[in-house]
């Protein structure tokens, strides 16, 4: 939780201070997306299934990918590549100087994407991603990192 303090406080002060403003706010939500569009997407299942948000729960985006099959290598390489994608978006579009507007409504139609390939995980079957991966035909390569990283 403190990490998650500090990097806020540090948003708030990268983007609310008028003489020294870093970046602009919407950029903030391009560089801490995963975790934000995770914490929402959360909060909104556990109100909708009328339990507290502020229970603990296996329904964040790292327990999903692991019940799904993931080691926590994968999970983690995942997750980090991702997040690393969004920030990207957001460093290039503020370095592009690109409209507030087009970064905000952008950020909103990738938080629905978001939405709409989670949901499926949240209903598969413990150890989904292996069976489909050794039932489908794949590339060698794919075959590697299952070898590797798919059963930690």
């Amino acid at each position: 939780m403190l990490i998650g303090l500090s990097i806020s406080w540090l948003l708030i002060e990268g983007t609310q201070d008028p003489t020294h403003q870093a970046f602009r706010p919407v950029t903030a939500l391009w560089l801490i997306a995963l975790p934000l569009m995770d914490m929402v997407r959360v909060i909104l299942v556990r109100l909708r299934d009328r339990r507290s948000p502020f229970t603990a729960g296996r329904d964040h985006l790292h327990h999903l990918l692991q019940e799904i099959g993931m080691s926590r290598c994968a999970t983690l390489a995942t997750m980090a590549t991702l997040a690393v994608l969004f920030a990207s978006v957001g460093v290039l579009s503020e370095y592009w100087h690109t409209n507030a507007s087009v970064m905000f409504y952008g950020f909103l139609l990738t938080f629905l994407a978001y939405l709409l390939a989670v949901a499926p995980l949240v209903h598969a079957e413990k150890g989904s991603l292996k069976r489909w991966i050794e039932a489908a035909t794949v590339t060698q390569t794919a075959r590697k990192i299952l070898a590797r990283y798919g059963n930690n």
